[in-house]
């Protein structure tokens, strides 16, 4: 994406966004994106809104301000913006929609989970899939859409969430999912569906 004059300004006239990061962020983790709230920024802890791509509510906002060379990647390079919260956050001040990935996927058996500041690679145990409007009150997606939750671990309890248009179990009885942002680096790997195995 070109980022031109117009953009530039748009990006001013939107300040009640910020940097921020989760309590788990590593030296490597991209940065997101969240809309301040009454309280304003951050710095030292305690975020009170969870950032535009929903994946944690604990964290810090950095005093770094919004500007278009954030979005600007380079083939191999690391992105510096998760691409979730880069996707609705310009959105929003665009006023377009994002692109979503409506291909089903199978719903991974394996996840990475964050605990006692080490990165652990798990086999999911079970999957739970919420209707809109029917999420746990633990459940950090937005209740318009599907939430998918994602159990691994025996000795001690671990859960991955994740949102989609729609969540349902194949006829191999597997979980598999469609509908979410096609800048999704990680769901986009998820493997596909083929036609005979969807119903």
């Amino acid at each position: 994406m070109e980022f031109d004059s117009e953009l530039r300004h748009r990006l001013d006239d939107h300040p009640p966004f910020a940097f921020c990061e989760s309590v788990g962020a590593s030296g490597r983790s991209p940065w997101h994106i969240r809309p301040l709230g009454p309280a304003g920024l951050k710095p030292g802890g305690g975020i009170d809104t969870p950032p535009l791509c929903k994946r944690f509510t604990g964290g810090w906002d950095l005093l770094v301000k919004i500007r278009p060379a954030h979005f600007k990647q380079q083939k191999d390079e690391r992105r510096i913006v998760c691409p979730k919260c880069q996707d609705e956050y310009l959105a929003l001040i665009t006023k377009r929609e994002p692109e979503v990935d409506r291909a089903w996927r199978y719903a991974p058996q394996q996840v990475t989970v964050h605990a006692d500041d080490r990165l652990l690679w798990l086999n999911v145990e079970s999957y739970v899939a919420y209707p809109p409007g029917k999420h746990p009150s633990e459940c950090p997606i937005e209740q318009t859409l599907w939430a998918l939750q994602m159990r691994s671990g025996t000795l001690h309890f671990y859960s991955r969430w994740w949102g989609f248009e729609e969540a349902k179990i194949n006829s191999e009885l597997r979980m598999i999912v469609r509908g979410f942002s096609s800048n999704d680096e990680v769901r986009m790997k998820w493997d596909l569906v083929p036609e005979d195995k969807i119903t």
